[in-house]
């Protein structure tokens, strides 16, 4: 709960809180393929997203389940403590510039991807946040 349900819950009200004030719409293909991330953070995320996707799909593979949910508790923790702590001026611009696109589409990102891969460990939260997302 403390390690990892809160920490989504509140990046999603992070998120949303903002994305609603700003009025954004993510791009149709959301998985960021063709959107250039040129922030060195939004880089590192997304990698790390990749990295944790990979690592509870073999956790998964191997029906070994505590493999599987252990890397979502640190990548909680990176994306609290690291993303978002040093994103958060990116969201707070008045003016709505490239990097500030930039950081909303890739947090969409993440959220969403991340809401499928614990889907698993934690359905109802991450359906209801994945519903409101999408």
């Amino acid at each position: 709960m403390k390690k990892v349900i809160l920490p989504l819950w509140n990046t999603y009200y992070f998120f949303t809180t903002y994305a609603n004030i700003d009025n954004f719409q993510p791009q149709e293909n959301s998985d960021l393929k063709s959107f250039s991330r040129s922030n060195p953070l939004d880089q590192w995320i997304v990698s790390e997203l990749t990295t944790l996707v990979k690592d509870v799909e073999t956790g998964f593979e191997e029906y070994r389940l505590a493999e599987a949910a252990r890397p979502i508790v640190s990548f909680m923790d990176n994306l609290t403590n690291w993303y978002i702590r040093r994103s958060r001026k990116r969201f707070w611009k008045s003016e709505s510039d490239t990097d500030k696109q930039e950081a909303y589409e890739t947090l969409y990102h993440v959220l969403t991807t991340l809401c499928k891969v614990a889907s698993p460990f934690m359905p109802f939260v991450t359906e209801h946040i994945y519903q409101n997302m999408t």
